[in-house]
């Protein structure tokens, strides 16, 4: 006998062949690593390269809001309910989509959105406009994560 090999198919992360848009599929030990090819990027190559501006539902870019905070982010166009407190309007194109948490009588309260998986390249960068305005602002945080990891 030569060139023996024993493969167990529930072992291969790959056999599913999760990553899309011709992104490829590297197996690891319980897990797996797609290879995105442009303009594709994500833990499954699922979302195009570029920004998210919010001018589609969050849906579309596979932005979730988790049940284990306190409140929710809103979409809104234009000004805020409660004048003085917000935007008043995006800072993109002035007439598009922005998120935005009430802080009024929230205090103490975090609201959550989380992004899908993202894996960076070289010279990637985390950018974002942003606004906190009025009496009952509280702390903007930005955490990263290692996928699948409890945010702590």
């Amino acid at each position: 006998i030569d060139d023996v090999s024993l493969e167990d198919p529930a072992t291969d992360e790959c056999i599913s062949n999760p990553c899309r848009n011709g992104g490829t599929c590297v197996d690891g030990r319980f897990n797996y690593t797609c290879t995105c090819t442009a303009p594709w990027i994500g833990l499954n190559c699922e979302l195009p390269r570029g920004s998210a501006d919010f001018e589609d539902d969050l849906s579309a870019f596979l932005y979730t809001q988790p049940t284990d905070d306190d409140m929710d982010w809103l979409r809104n166009s234009g000004g805020t309910p409660a004048s003085g407190t917000g935007p008043s309007n995006d800072h993109t194109t002035g007439n598009g989509h922005y998120m935005y948490a009430k802080a009024a009588l929230n205090r103490n309260k975090v609201a959550r959105l989380e992004s899908p998986v993202i894996q960076p390249t070289v010279g990637s960068c985390l950018q974002f406009f942003y606004h906190m305005y009025g009496q009952s602002i509280g702390t903007l945080s930005v955490y990263v994560r290692p996928y699948r990891q409890p945010l702590g």
